[in-house]
């Protein structure tokens, strides 16, 4: 679970707010819904199975990377 706070609006995943992956055998889906008092995002990954994850943010122009390796 990732948390963005600041944010009223977010475009990554369109109107639906959610993305399902039928075919990538790690990722179910990915889903955004409206945290506590909607002034950010929780955003929401759900694998299929145990899967080594690595989070860090690049600048210019800013942006979160999460690399998600099967174990």
């Amino acid at each position: 679970m990732l948390t963005l706070n600041g944010y009223r609006h977010f475009t990554a995943l369109g109107k639906t707010k959610m993305r399902t992956f039928s075919s990538n055998s790690i990722i179910k889906k990915i889903y955004l819904v409206p945290y506590k008092d909607d002034s950010g995002f929780q955003c929401n990954i759900d694998l299929r199975k145990a899967a080594s994850i690595n989070a860090f943010d690049l600048k210019e122009p800013g942006r979160i990377v999460i690399d998600i390796m099967p174990n």
